[in-house]
């Protein structure tokens, strides 16, 4: 669209025609409502000159919400201005009828969340944000440098104050988001209620509440949220309109300038460019405040010691499982004091506050997990959520469902979201993908798959293209099963292990297909048996002495992590189970494995004996202040020499 949107009118100057949007651009006046502002607040210091039933306090509160109104209002109006500017003066009247609120507020949480390039890429302007605002406040176009002003100190002051006028506009915008929700309360059916009372109560769950009473006029905002659920936010008309003064003088400051500028690109005229610096903050508040939350809603109090015990950051450690739709990411829970098989997620929540004026809560995410505890299904969605946030989108809402109260809890955008940590998957992404909708289908449990058999693979690929019905579904799943029953793998330990039994290392180092059986006599229970006899009885855990190694722990673990081949090769050269005139330093365990999904895992451990102690942190000692390299007690017995 073009300026002829107001074909039929005429707009000039004398004898200079204007277009549309240069005429709606000069007129507008960015004076006129900062200065209602300011004399609607000097009105309301000297109170109601009518009489109303005894009800003038509330109206002269009220009359305060309505000065924090038009502050919006005006922010607005700035807001859409500058959008408009952005966007092109070509097509002003059209943009500046046609930005919405809901614009402008994409703009200020772009800059809230450092993406404001990416938003000017998407409204097809190629121009950083920094470049954007040089030529919106007239910097970009100084063509001449002072003889007392150098090339570098001009840089300087510019890019000094366009830091400033950026500072300046990210508040405004942080104001805009932070009181949108009491805005839209007053704007859509006034649902502001100014309270007079002011004594509170307010407690944690399961906690004793804290009493109090605080000298200051309140309005209660009936909100609500994104899903249309009712909240309550309670705010001292102090708070409110400090921080609307403040503000509307921010915006008339930066409006003002911006207008200036416009104004002359218009007329041709020359104007002298202000250069600004940071001065002392005018919107630091006098007193400090908190807020205190329930699920009904949010209240802003003054800051005091037994509010602030309240609301420290609160961990929350439960149980779960995850779901991603896009960029969602919903955990579910019943809030079960272990994790299981259905809920197999350690989460750990901690709450850092609240999303502006809301009840919802502002959290930091972590996951703790076994990964070879989970089920196919989590470790698909969890596959999908390393992807999301290695490729830079990262998740934008979390939602924690309570399965047990059917209650949902809206996070938001997460304030701290650790990228998980890396995971390798043993199927092609197809086969992955077919597998999560095999456990789907057949609601049977589907463990991730940490080693496949050919055969298991050659039955997953061969759904791939099928339409599968529930009993589909479940026969392959046993087949599977059936699979992982057969297919026997042994898992090599390299442990080192003190003589009473506790392991102070353990490297596994390589995993050999099928049962390695050495034609040996394991000792158990103090009985003597062939290892044949044993074999398929779940459980057992047997062992038997090694002698002939010449090396030590980390000989034999470098040798078998670099070929797993010399397994065997070092088991044939060992002289098993034979007694000897000194105490054995090498003893074998064979742990026979229960039957598994994917494959029957068995457990040979080489097991180095040692009476020496580990020290995990090297320590001083008090008394002589030297390293100890023993346990304190040998030591202070053997090797103290204390200076005094």
């Amino acid at each position: 669209m073009t300026e002829d949107s107001l074909d039929g009118l005429e707009f000039s100057s004398g004898s200079e025609e204007r277009t549309a949007g240069e005429f709606i651009d000069t007129i507008h006046d960015e004076d006129i409502l900062y200065y209602y502002i300011q004399d609607a607040y000097e009105k309301i210091k000297s109170g109601i000159e009518i009489g109303a039933d005894g009800k003038e306090e509330k109206i002269n509160t009220h009359a305060q919400v309505e000065v924090f109104q038009s502050t919006i209002q005006y922010v607005e109006a700035f807001g859409i201005y500058l959008l408009s500017y952005i966007k092109g003066k070509e097509n002003l009247v059209d943009h500046l009828v046609e930005i919405r609120p809901k614009h402008l507020r994409r703009f200020f949480e772009s800059l809230q969340d450092g993406e404001e390039d990416e938003y000017l890429q998407n409204q097809g302007i190629n121009e950083d944000y920094e470049a954007v605002l040089e030529s919106l406040f007239g910097y970009a176009f100084i063509d001449e440098v002072g003889e007392e002003v150098s090339e570098e100190e001009l840089r300087e002051a510019i890019d000094k104050s366009i830091e400033v006028l950026d500072a300046n506009i990210r508040r405004i915008g942080e104001f805009y988001l932070y009181f949108h929700d009491i805005y839209n309360a007053v704007k859509h059916g006034n649902r502001a209620l100014p309270q007079l009372e002011n004594g509170f109560k307010i407690s944690r769950e399961n906690e004793e509440g804290t009493e109090l009473e605080v000298d200051l006029n309140f309005v209660l905002f009936l909100c609500r949220t994104q899903d249309w659920k009712p909240f309550l936010a309670g705010v001292p008309i102090d708070y409110l309109i400090d921080h609307s003064l403040k503000i509307a003088g921010k915006t008339h400051r930066v409006f003002s300038y911006l207008k200036k500028v416009s104004r002359a690109e218009t007329s041709g005229e020359e104007i002298d460019l202000p250069f600004f610096r940071f001065e002392e903050a005018d919107d630091e508040d006098e007193q400090e405040w908190i807020t205190a939350t329930s699920k009904s809603g949010v209240i802003i109090l003054p800051k005091i010691e037994e509010l602030e015990e309240l609301q420290q950051p609160q961990e929350v450690k439960f149980p779960g499982r995850i779901e991603l739709d896009h960029r969602t990411l919903y955990i579910k829970t019943q809030y079960d004091e272990e994790t299981s098989e259905e809920y197999p997620l350690e989460v750990t929540t901690l709450q850092r506050g609240v999303v502006g004026l809301t009840p919802q809560p502002l959290l930091g995410v972590n996951f703790n997990f076994i990964v070879d505890e989970l089920d196919v299904d989590q470790y698909f969605e969890y596959l999908n959520l390393q992807e999301l946030e290695l490729n830079g989108e990262g998740i934008d809402r979390i939602i924690i469902v309570d399965e047990q109260a059917d209650q949902e809890i809206d996070t938001g955008t997460p304030e701290n979201f650790d990228i998980p940590e890396e995971l390798d998957y043993f199927l092609e992404w197809e086969e992955l993908k077919q597998l999560y909708w095999l456990k789907q289908i057949s609601g049977e449990r589907v463990p991730i798959p940490l080693n496949v058999a050919k055969e298991q693979r050659d039955i997953i690929n061969e759904r791939i293209e099928s339409d599968l019905e529930q009993d589909d579904a479940v026969a392959a799943v046993e087949e599977l099963k059936t699979v992982g029953e057969k297919n026997h793998w042994t898992t090599v330990y390299v442990d080192l292990v003190t003589l009473d039994g506790r392991t102070l290392q353990s490297e596994p180092v390589c995993q050999i297909q099928g049962e390695l059986i050495p034609d040996i006599e394991f000792y158990e229970d103090e009985h003597t048996e062939q290892f044949e006899e044993e074999w398929g009885d779940p459980g057992k855990d047997l062992q038997v002495v090694a002698r002939g190694y010449e090396g030590g722990y980390e000989d034999l673990v470098e040798a078998l992590s670099d070929d797993s081949s010399k397994v065997e090769e070092i088991l044939g050269q060992l002289d098993l189970g034979a007694d000897g005139p000194t105490p054995p330093k090498l003893v074998l365990h064979y742990e026979i494995g229960e039957p598994g999904f994917w494959f029957t895992e068995h457990t040979l451990r080489f097991q180095f004996l040692t009476n020496q102690i580990r020290i995990n942190v090297k320590q001083s000692c008090p008394l002589c202040g030297n390293t100890i390299a023993t346990d304190l007690r040998t030591h202070l017995v053997d090797d103290c020499n204390p200076s005094i």
